[in-house]
């Protein structure tokens, strides 16, 4: 969404463009968690990644949940988040 979207969509609100640009950013990637988490709590269809792709998220989650002592569900959305920002 362009910033002149967002200032329409504001309306009368006084902000500055770095700080609408930041809200922006911050808005995506509260988003973007809900619909990782939406994948995995039976709300949403689970994605379809490439098998290359979905051996890396598995192996990651793996890693989380001994290293980091993580639950499985926990672990596959930290690691699903970690590949989604990486591409």
């Amino acid at each position: 969404m362009s910033l002149e979207e967002c200032r329409r969509l504001l309306g009368t609100v006084e902000i500055s463009a770095d700080d609408l640009e930041r809200l922006r950013t911050q808005l995506y990637d509260l988003a973007d968690a809900v619909v990782t988490a939406a994948m995995f709590d039976g709300r949403a269809p689970k994605i379809e990644l490439p098998p290359d792709l979905a051996y890396d998220v598995e192996e990651r989650a793996a890693i989380l949940q001994f290293d980091a002592k993580m639950s499985p569900a926990n672990a596959s959305r930290a690691a699903l988040v970690a590949y989604r920002r990486r591409r």
